[in-house]
């Protein structure tokens, strides 16, 4: 049979033929590595183990930890190494930059998320990071009410599908400390607001709390601000005169 002693897959001799009188291409240069996009800081192979072993570290202190998180004892020693202390305003911005979600914990994704974003190779560089973000919360409103509403999650609770009165304010106490239109309200809330903080009044006692002028006046800017702030302004508004609209 015709072609019956080909070998299986063998090639066709007149196209064999017509290649070797082909001009031999020239041998084609490697390409030249992508660049990388603008404004990215890679970490390097040894540095994410290294940061990935911090967090086996930390974790590791809480073996009865089902999840892959870093919480109680882990979450302390953070704190510590950082240079922060619990229940402090730097806390809370380093929660909020490590995209903590579920109180008293960290877990794994959200660790090495920030880690690989941040091109944070060490603890060292992460306190320096912190230092600059503390800074930026403190100087800048706008940075400080995107913390302050992100962290609504992590201080109600998974579970709570709204937040106390006394978890509320003990958040507060944090972000707002001794500020005078803060203790003010204070005082006033714990005998005359009922019920839980909803995400609503969170976020806008947070707007409240930061603006500037007497307690009689609400900027009259179409916001519709909820009950509970509207007659605190008006309770000072009776004591001075009629209320202030501006």
């Amino acid at each position: 049979m015709k072609g019956a002693g080909r070998p299986r897959g063998s090639v066709n001799p007149t196209r064999e033929r017509s290649r070797s009188h082909s001009p031999t291409p020239a041998p084609l240069r490697p390409a030249a590595p992508a660049t990388k996009a603008a404004g990215l800081q890679p970490v390097s192979k040894g540095a994410r183990n290294d940061m990935e072993q911090v967090f086996d570290r930390l974790h590791s202190m809480d073996r009865s930890v089902v999840l892959d998180t870093i919480s109680g004892k882990g979450l302390a020693q953070l704190l510590s190494e950082v240079g922060v202390a619990p229940s402090s305003l730097e806390s809370m911005v380093l929660l909020w930059k490590l995209g903590a979600t579920q109180r008293g914990c960290i877990s794994r994704p959200e660790w090495l998320t920030s880690v690989y974003a941040n091109g944070m190779e060490s603890l060292t560089q992460l306190r320096l990071k912190l230092a600059d973000w503390v800074k930026e919360v403190r100087e800048r409103s706008g940075s400080f009410l995107l913390m302050y509403n992100y962290l609504y999650d992590y201080i109600r609770g998974e579970e709570d599908r709204r937040m106390s009165l006394q978890t509320a304010t003990a958040g507060w106490d944090v972000f707002f400390g001794k500020g005078e239109r803060y203790t003010a309200w204070r005082t006033w809330a714990a005998t005359n607001v009922s019920g839980d903080v909803s995400r609503d009044l969170w976020r806008q006692l947070g707007i409240f709390f930061t603006m500037t002028g007497p307690t009689t006046e609400l900027p009259s800017d179409g916001v519709s601000w909820p009950s509970a702030i509207a007659d605190y302004v008006d309770k000072d508004a009776a004591a001075v005169g009629p209320t202030k609209r501006v």
